[in-house]
């Protein structure tokens, strides 16, 4: 038989303190204009975008945030901030656990750790985003347990696994904020009530199998200078730490606005994001 103790150990994660968050400096500036980008907006809107489309992202961003992105020559003077100029290649895969719209204007990519818990504060901020601007935010998730953490590396080869079963939001949210909760009677029935086959999953955590994705993830962040945990980039923009949901806030609104920039300029949704980073520097190696 399994043993659910096992997967106990995966859940219950331990206390842990992590002392700042940097990113890597260095990187290059992108440059004032991108491919398509560079001319001031005209007037009229091509027909690729949808009027219902702009009208949320106008509500969302406000007149004078929407005048400024009308107004505006390139996408990157919508900020002075260095930071906000550096975007960068962040690369999504087809089967990364993605929560939203895969075509919203706004992509938030998050390197995670589940043991972490600056994380599951920020994880929960990013929630709200989500319900701040509906429809309008994609979540892209990334494996970056810390090696210090030692619950951190079977928390996220469960949440694969359960990813593999189409679950893995349930066990994203049980493992930042249900944790402390479950025990071993109550075990079995989250895993039923949540859709989730436990033995199957069980034998994913114990055989390993996603520890090399897991490793992926992680050596991707570390080429883009994600050095601990949490790290989001906006559109490319790299936050790094658990910052205050106002600034995540104003980070989200400046990622919306470039993307509305490159709406009324006819890039069709689905290729808003693409054509942003299109122009970042590759990651380091």
């Amino acid at each position: 038989m399994l043993n659910v103790r096992a997967l106990l150990a995966v859940t219950v994660l331990l206390a842990a303190t992590i002392a700042g968050c940097s990113g890597a400096p260095g990187w290059p500036a992108m440059p004032e204009s991108l491919p398509g980008a560079d001319e001031a907006v005209s007037a009229a809107v091509k027909p690729t975008v949808s009027p219902e489309l702009l009208a949320r992202i106008e509500a969302a961003l406000g007149p004078e945030r929407t005048a400024a992105a009308r107004n505006a020559t390139t996408l990157l003077s919508l900020s002075e901030a260095e930071n906000d100029k550096e975007i960068r290649k962040v690369e999504i895969a087809p089967d990364d656990p993605m929560s939203g719209d895969k075509n919203a204007p706004v992509t938030i990519v998050v390197w995670s750790d589940f043991q972490c818990p600056f994380c599951g504060r920020h994880a929960a901020n990013v929630h709200k985003l989500e319900q701040e601007f509906p429809g309008l935010v994609r979540v892209v998730f990334k494996q970056y347990p810390l090696p210090f953490h030692n619950r951190a590396m079977p928390a996220a080869m469960a949440s694969l696994a359960a990813h593999e079963q189409g679950k893995f939001w349930p066990m994203h949210d049980t493992l930042f904020f249900e944790s402390g909760q479950l025990s071993e009677e109550s075990l079995s029935q989250w895993a039923a009530e949540a859709g989730i086959d436990l033995p199957k999953l069980l034998e994913a955590v114990e055989s390993g199998r996603f520890e090399e994705r897991v490793r992926k993830d992680m050596q991707q962040g570390e080429s883009l200078g994600v050095r601990g945990t949490p790290a989001s980039f906006f559109n490319g923009v790299h936050v790094s730490g658990a910052v205050p949901l106002d600034k995540l806030n104003s980070h989200a609104l400046l990622a919306l606005q470039r993307a509305y920039f490159l709406l009324l300029q006819g890039t069709p949704p689905e290729n808003v994001y693409e054509t942003i980073i299109s122009a970042a520097p590759s990651p380091q190696k």
